[in-house]
């Protein structure tokens, strides 16, 4: 694996906040992502539309109640597991497509590499298959600035 060098204009917390925007304008338009519009979100609960959304955003690989617990910080004010996966239950699975594709799109001046964009921080790594033959590859490239270096010297 190589370690990924990718660097735009856009620091982490403007990631961030594009993020957070476009999952509170889901959130003002909830109905179009849940299986029963006009009912699913309509009332004020400890867990809303966008917190949902966050939560499953966040999650790595503890249980459901590490993960929970970890995003609420164990305030005691914090709604129960079930209630949360009552509330996941109600989301359109296409509501993740949208918001993958929305956050996606956001970024549409970032460079490609071969079609796709690639986002990484620090500590990313990039599988590439070994194959002498492909010379894009073959030895490690780098992005950095949208351009190609070697980095076999570095590996």
């Amino acid at each position: 694996m190589y370690d990924l060098l990718f660097f735009c204009n856009n620091s982490p917390i403007d990631l961030k906040n594009q993020l957070l925007s476009i999952i509170s304008q889901m959130q003002s338009v909830s109905h179009l992502f849940v299986k029963q519009p006009g009912k699913d979100f309509s009332r004020k609960r400890k867990i809303s539309f966008s917190d949902t959304i966050q939560i499953l955003l966040s999650m790595g690989g503890n249980t459901i109640r590490k993960e929970w617990l970890d995003f609420w910080d164990f305030s005691p004010d914090m709604a129960s597991v079930p209630a949360f996966c009552q509330q996941y239950q109600k989301l359109l699975p296409e509501s993740m497509d949208f918001l993958f594709h929305s956050f996606n799109d956001s970024f549409s001046s970032l460079e490609t590499y071969r079609g796709f964009r690639l986002l990484a921080c620090d500590g990313s790594d990039l599988a590439i298959a070994y194959n002498p033959d492909d010379k894009d590859t073959y030895g490690g490239i780098i992005l950095w600035n949208g351009m190609r270096k070697d980095i076999t010297n570095f590996i």
